[in-house]
């Protein structure tokens, strides 16, 4: 983290220039499909932890979600995080989920979430009762507001919550 908001506007903007770099990042975040070269075993969470908690940080920069977002950085979320359990930390959970709400702010992101799954998962988790989940339900809430306007959206998450009830 920059000391500055001059510095770190000043960083946001580097990397902004240079957005090719997003997908190397993500490709290790979604590294179940990426072996270590010259082995035949997935990457480690050594490698694919620091990738994502790198873009958890870079998300909370409005100007790179769009790009974030094209890089492939929704559904790399959306699949660690239905595998979270075994993966990864409650405080990485958290931090990730949060990461991954962010995206709900903007309309491009929105459609991807709900196109590659990320919002049938929102969905899901509201309807957990698991203490993990429990404690994001209200980050969930404010993030499917922004959901209202779109009718395909909202009969996803009219459809998934009856079926999770049934």
């Amino acid at each position: 983290a920059c000391g500055t908001k001059e510095a770190n506007d000043k960083l946001v903007q580097q990397i902004e220039e240079n957005s090719d770099d997003f997908k190397t990042l993500v490709q290790l975040v979604d590294g179940d499909s990426i072996r270590a070269p010259g082995t035949s075993r997935k990457m480690s969470r050594h490698i694919w932890i620091p990738a994502m908690t790198i873009l958890v940080n870079l998300s909370y920069h409005t100007k790179l979600r769009p790009k974030l977002g094209t890089a492939g950085l929704i559904p790399a979320f959306v699949n660690r995080l239905q595998n979270h359990e075994t993966n990864m930390s409650y405080k990485q959970f958290i931090q990730s989920l949060n990461a991954l709400c962010l995206y709900c702010n903007e309309s491009v992101n929105r459609l991807k979430l709900r196109e590659l799954g990320g919002l049938q998962y929102f969905v899901t988790l509201l309807s957990s009762s698991k203490p993990t989940h429990q404690s994001v339900h209200k980050k969930l809430l404010e993030a499917l507001i922004r959901f209202g306007y779109d009718s395909i959206s909202m009969k996803v998450i009219f459809c998934k919550s009856i079926l999770i009830s049934i």
